[in-house]
């Protein structure tokens, strides 16, 4: 009886083993199926960053496409933002019109250096719906003679003059500036030794230092609204503002209206030697008429004046009394 107990009672346990191990076998089975779920969710992933760059690619070939140099009659163009970008110019030379529209695009800026060097412009109309005239955007055009510029009478538009951008045009006799111009940058019609006068527009706000310099501009009228002026110093042009380095300028007449002599606007204007300074005027920036040394005897200031900066009239060694 012993012995057959034995021997049946070790099926038994066998029988128990394989059902442990069969439900181990089982249990061991959910990680399997957890992997596989990741694995999927991982293929899915992937599939979707594959997706989602071949999308920034078509993007990026977009962007391409859109900013390509194009041309249109003698000018080369780009278009951004739904607007045109004269880039370059092919044509002979003469006059020159820049038209306000390609195709179905605005033209708002003439780009950097876009016809910088040209020996064969005589003379160019810019549009109404100019914005942006890029540095040095005409620099070294030394047959160009007459500039004009057509105002555009929508409301706040607005154009920026950048640094450089007619220097070195030695026979640019004519500008003719839009009521749109708030800002002329640094050296802007620096050594155009052929121009005699500018009128700035009443829109102007900005004149950046040495703006004139190297000119034949004997007079110049500062518009009421100029409430800024460049300073050389930072460009190692040490201490000078917008009327710095024409030595031709003698007489510098500030509109009626004005209330502020901006900061450094006739710093080291050293051939200066007549201002007008209009009842209106309550504060005389710092650094104003810094090292004018070409200004002597007596200066009248208004009687409202209420403020003289710091260093106003410093250097202005010939100027006897304020």
């Amino acid at each position: 009886c012993l012995l057959m107990l034995i021997t049946m009672a070790v099926p038994m346990n066998v029988a128990k083993a394989s059902a442990v191990e069969n439900v181990k076998s089982t249990e061991n089975e959910k990680p399997g199926s957890n992997t596989k779920e990741k694995t999927e969710k991982k293929s899915l992933k992937d599939a979707k960053a594959i997706s989602e760059n071949k999308e920034a690619g078509r993007t990026q070939v977009k962007a391409s496409v859109a900013s390509e140099e194009l041309q249109y009659g003698d000018f080369k163009y780009t278009i951004s933002e739904n607007t045109a970008i004269i880039t370059g110019y092919i044509g002979s030379g003469g006059s020159v019109t820049i038209p306000d529209m390609i195709g179905e695009y605005t033209v708002t800026e003439v780009e950097y250096g876009a016809f910088r060097g040209n020996q064969s412009i005589i003379s160019v109309d810019l549009p109404k719906s100019i914005k942006l005239i890029e540095d040095s955007a005409f620099s070294g055009c030394d047959k160009l003679q007459s500039v004009t510029m057509t105002s555009n009478t929508e409301h706040g538009y607005t154009t920026e003059i950048k640094e450089c951008a007619f220097m070195g045009c030695t026979n640019l006799a004519s500008v003719t500036l839009s009521e749109n111009v708030v800002s002329i940058e640094w050296e802007a019609f620096t050594d155009c030794i052929s121009l005699r006068n500018i009128e700035l527009p009443k829109s102007v706000t900005y004149l950046g230092d040495h703006f004139i310099a190297g000119t034949a501009i004997q007079k110049i009228t500062i518009p009421k609204n100029v409430t800024a002026s460049g300073n050389g110093y930072g460009y190692g042009r040490g201490t000078s503002g917008a009327l710095a380095g024409c030595e031709s300028l003698e007489e510098v007449i500030f509109e009626e209206g004005m209330k502020v002599i901006p900061d450094y606007i006739m710093a080291s204007g050293k051939s200066i030697n007549k201002v007008v300074i209009p009842e209106s005027v309550t504060e005389i920036g710092m650094f104003a008429f810094y090292n004018c040394t070409a200004l002597e005897g007596g200066l009248d200031l208004p009687k409202n004046i209420k403020l003289i900066e710091d260093s106003a009239f410093s250097g202005c060694d010939k100027l006897q009394s304020v």
